[in-house]
């Protein structure tokens, strides 16, 4: 994980790589603040994240977020996450004779390192990976307000996670889910127009293309889509240029690792 310091160069760099975080005009990030990222972080143009000091592992154009992210969340396009929504925490070992952090985190809460250092002995740790499990989140999923997300789910495309719903496990694509556990409440379309989406793949595709579709009827958006494949002047399939955590770094004061 690194920590970079943003200066007027990393600034201008998302402005022109078209990365906002600010809802409507101006920016809010500011120079001298800190943002949390990966090496490995992917954005693509005309995302919004609209919250918190962090960016996520990825993140496909035209999705936008209005809460904090983590590094360990990968969001395709054009998508939609509502506000307050919560990442769950690392895994405690359960099955262990404890499961508190000292049998097995290397950099503990300080109360803990500060009993070591003032003791003078050192810490056994045994090996246990509580931060795994990126979160993936496919495309056109919609997010809804204090949904909380559970470390290494994977949410289909095409979802809709209901306002609080607590999701535990994954998410079939284009599934309906509420609740506490979440669970499924049914799809957003018939199966058989479900498979159809699936297979369309309709975010390769620009905004003003998928705008002159019949987006308010699902069926004959399909139609018209097939319809455009097949005809002697295809829609293009963008491939836009990805803003990459390095470069953000480089752009940055001094990263601390």
């Amino acid at each position: 994980m690194n920590v970079a310091t943003i200066t007027d160069d990393l600034l201008a760099l998302l402005d022109a790589k078209r990365v906002f975080h600010a809802v409507r005009e101006g920016r809010r990030w500011r120079r001298g603040e800190r943002l949390l990222l990966l090496p490995t972080c992917q954005l693509e143009p005309y995302v919004t994240i609209t919250a918190g000091h962090a960016l996520p592992r990825a993140m496909g154009a035209f999705s936008y977020t209005h809460s904090e992210l983590r590094p360990y969340v990968a969001v395709g396009r054009y998508g939609s996450i509502g506000s307050r929504v919560s990442w769950l925490a690392g895994r405690h070992p359960d099955a262990w004779a404890t499961t508190s952090p000292v049998a097995y985190d290397a950099q503990p809460p300080r109360g803990v390192a500060a009993y070591f250092a003032d003791v003078g002995v050192a810490s056994q740790v045994r090996d246990f990976d509580a931060e795994s499990g990126l979160v993936r989140i496919g495309h056109d999923v919609w997010i809804g307000d204090e949904a909380m997300i559970a470390r290494g789910v994977t949410i289909g495309d095409g979802a809709v996670i209901g306002a609080r719903a607590l999701v535990l496990k994954d998410v079939p694509p284009y599934a309906v889910v509420m609740g506490q556990p979440a669970e499924v409440r049914r799809l957003r379309f018939p199966e058989a127009l479900v498979e159809r989406f699936r297979a369309a793949h309709w975010w390769r595709y620009r905004p003003e293309f998928i705008q002159s579709l019949p987006v308010d009827d699902p069926e004959r958006f399909l139609d018209a889509l097939d319809a455009a494949m097949s005809s002697h002047a295809p829609p293009e399939i963008m491939q836009p240029r990805i803003l990459t955590g390095a470069e953000v770094l480089s752009a940055a004061e001094a990263p601390a690792r």
